[in-house]
């Protein structure tokens, strides 16, 4: 997994995966079938290689192996967006949109907010 570093490439691949499942649940596979195999086969992704970047995971994941593949993937996408998520999410927004709003307005606002129709949302 340690060539799986980047989240374009694990959310690529678990896609990728997802699509597989989907096949295997309707069509069945056989468990001992490597999972590049059945990419390359099957499911006619050009080179299997290129789907499954991970040298290790091509080299010994079988069918059998799918959702085990695909856990360990869905763990390692939420540790990499928790490694670059952003921790204030309003950090770029300019300090003039942060000061308090006049109670006036904050009227007005929620006034004008009880007049939106909120099923077009």
């Amino acid at each position: 997994m340690s060539e799986l570093k980047d989240l374009r490439n694990v959310c690529d691949l678990l896609s990728t995966l997802e699509m597989a499942i989907g096949f295997l649940s309707t069509a069945g596979g056989s468990p001992e079938m490597k999972i590049n195999d059945y990419f390359k086969s099957v499911l006619l992704l050009s080179d299997g290689s290129t789907n499954l970047k991970s040298k290790k995971a091509r080299q010994s994941c079988s069918l059998s192996h799918i959702l085990d593949l695909w856990s360990a993937l869905a763990v390692e996408r939420v540790n990499l967006l928790l490694k670059n998520e952003n921790p204030d999410p309003f950090d770029k927004v300019p300090d003039i949109f942060k000061t308090e709003m006049p109670c006036k307005i904050i009227t007005r606002f929620s006034e004008a907010l009880k007049k939106v129709n909120v099923e077009l949302f």
